[in-house]
């Protein structure tokens, strides 16, 4: 069984987080880009994230020129 993190926090709040619908957090949960926690063994039971992992995916923001000085 896997441990769960500290930092735990539901998809409402990953979502606000990323400022990305369900949808995207559910389709991040299912190809494996986002770890999810289940409270049970229900299938459809209530599903937790770690707040590290949600905010691992945002890459910095990168312009393509480069910098004068």
């Amino acid at each position: 069984m896997a441990e769960i993190p500290e930092d735990i926090i539901t998809v409402r709040q990953a979502c606000e987080l990323l400022h990305v619908t369900r949808q995207t957090i559910a389709r991040y949960m299912e190809t494996g880009r986002l770890r999810a926690f289940r409270l049970s063994d229900n299938p459809k039971g209530r599903v937790r994230l770690s707040r590290r992992d949600v905010l691992a995916l945002l890459t910095p923001y990168q312009t393509g020129g480069e910098k004068t000085p």
